[in-house]
């Protein structure tokens, strides 16, 4: 027949309660990232605050380890802080350090672009003066060329009057041949008829 002791009933109870709020802790820990552990020290410390009021363990070597990880993960925490801002500041002046090498090469060619801009203006201003004077000369031209078309359709007109006229003569002379070839032989007529009257001899027999 088994006996009820309160005490033994109750100290059982917290000593559950107790291994419970520490397998809690280390349930937690054990899925928290070295990184991230920090942040679980107050959460930490409130519960084994409720383990040590219990009064039914020495906790102290327990408490010992909290307190070396706890002061463990600090430190840690600072080295790892002061290495990434050591990182960021390697980081920050590689970055600078390259953004310097393509400012100047971009300076460098830059200044190469402006040599060809100052070139390709003065190129400009000859081919702008050439224009102008080609204009000129073009304009001079025009007016020649004008004077030169104007008296070509001059000369044409003239040639087209003087072959109206050489067409006019030559209808004429042909013409006067014509009516001299008649003439000529109403002439030739003429005399024969002229002959043969004056050699006629009347007959009175």
């Amino acid at each position: 027949m088994s006996v009820f002791e309160g005490k033994s009933v109750v100290f059982n109870y917290k000593r559950k309660y107790i291994l419970g709020l520490w397998e809690e802790i280390c349930g937690k820990l054990s899925r928290t990232f070295l990184d991230n552990i920090s942040s679980y020290k107050d959460d930490i410390y409130e519960i084994f605050k409720e383990m040590s009021e219990m009064n039914l363990l020495d906790l102290s070597p327990l408490k010992s380890l909290v307190d070396s990880l706890f002061d463990h993960a600090t430190s840690y925490d600072q080295e790892h802080s002061n290495f990434v801002d050591k990182a960021h500041e390697d980081k920050k002046m590689e970055l600078i350090s390259n953004a310097k090498e393509r400012l100047q090469l971009f300076k460098v060619e830059e200044g190469e672009k402006a040599k060809q801009v100052s070139s390709n203006k003065k190129s400009l201003k000859k081919v702008k003066r050439k224009l102008a004077t080609l204009q000129g000369k073009r304009k001079g031209l025009e007016i020649v060329l004008k004077a030169a078309r104007k008296k070509v359709e001059e000369i044409q007109a003239k040639i087209l009057a003087t072959e109206d006229e050489i067409f006019s003569y030559e209808n004429m002379i042909s013409l006067t041949l014509e009516d001299s070839i008649r003439l000529e032989q109403k002439r030739e007529c003429l005399e024969a008829s002229h002959q043969d009257l004056t050699n006629y001899k009347l007959r009175l027999d």
